[in-house]
């Protein structure tokens, strides 16, 4: 146990508690903690084969120790650990599940006045990516996560959103250059992931000779997330471009005729809809940049603070076995 250091000491693992346990050769596996430097706090330990994660190579395990527990909507991190057979990461439990789950086993989509809360909290956890040169690149969601917003108090009736699921998330900042890393495109494959609706169409093309900008692809995907808050619907579906007649302009036109064709995005007003198509342009270069969202007249309006729904209490009684997503 010398090689965890002092600090493991400070975790006590649940075998006995397994929430979690993936399909996928043992990947990863998620247990229960008891935390003993924070008291009170609801604390999990995921943990990886080494083989995996190599942590001094892996950037999923450094985006995970700069994130560390450093902002209020992104799930916390605690610390992280390794041996030679065995990587573990310490983080917060986030009890509420997941947006995707509790949308899910809501009959209607996010009032407008919840959308607008949970998209604010949002976009303050990506500004703060901005901040630390990361790219999500994974914004869907499943990915996305509900606490009530006084853990100690799991009766209380508001709810914080937590960003997770950062194993696809890079450093885009390149130092020498002075300029973001472009990443290459990625081919469509079947079956379509589900998380994949929620990118934009330029993150689609040949590896070997097309390349995207990260930044702007979170901004497209921070789009549809609020797109699928308000309407339970993607903008496009990622299905559209296995046609091999469809263009960029007939998915730009698509994507607009949905936004003011849909018939609860015409009851949200113009501010809402104008605000969708800034985000959801194809031309990446047409988008609107992320640092001018927190300015949008949709995402300035006054609402009381946000609540659950009335169902919450039972919607999270039906996710809370479900694993969070980090």
């Amino acid at each position: 146990m010398a090689t965890y250091g002092g600090g493991f000491a400070d975790y006590t693992i649940d075998k006995g508690d397994l929430k979690y346990s993936s399909s996928n050769s043992g990947e990863m596996k998620l247990y229960g903690v008891k935390n003993h430097r924070r008291p009170g706090v609801s604390t999990v330990v995921r943990q990886y084969r080494r083989a995996q994660y190599d942590p001094a190579t892996s950037p999923y395990l450094k985006i995970l120790r700069y994130l560390a527990y450093k902002h209020a909507h992104i799930v916390h991190t605690f610390e992280l650990f390794d041996d030679p057979e065995t990587v573990y990461a310490f983080q917060e439990w986030v009890t509420g599940g997941s947006l995707a789950d509790f949308l899910a086993q809501s009959p209607e989509p996010l009032a407008e006045e919840k959308a607008v809360g949970w998209s604010r909290q949002l976009e303050r956890a990506l500004d703060y990516l901005g901040d630390m040169a990361i790219a999500h690149r994974d914004l869907a969601p499943k990915h996305l996560l509900l606490m009530p917003a006084n853990q100690w108090d799991p009766s209380s009736s508001e709810v914080t959103l937590k960003l997770s699921g950062f194993k696809k998330a890079v450093i885009y900042w390149n130092s020498a250059l002075a300029d973001i890393n472009y990443l290459p495109c990625e081919e469509v494959k079947q079956p379509v992931s589900e998380t994949l609706n929620f990118q934009p169409p330029e993150v689609f093309g040949n590896p070997a000779t097309e390349q995207y900008d990260p930044i702007l692809a979170d901004t497209w995907s921070f789009g549809a997330v609020v797109h699928y808050m308000l309407t339970k619907a993607v903008p496009f579906s990622l299905q559209t471009l296995l046609s091999p007649t469809i263009s960029s302009d007939d998915i730009e036109e698509a994507i607009k005729e949905s936004i003011e064709q849909q018939p609860r995005l015409k009851e949200l007003g113009a501010s809402c809809r104008s605000f969708l198509r800034a985000l959801l342009r194809t031309n990446a270069n047409d988008r609107m940049p992320l640092d001018f969202v927190a300015s949008q007249p949709w995402l300035q309006q006054q609402f009381n603070k946000v609540k659950c729904f009335e169902n919450l209490e039972k919607a999270f009684d039906l996710i809370k076995d479900l694993p969070s997503n980090s």
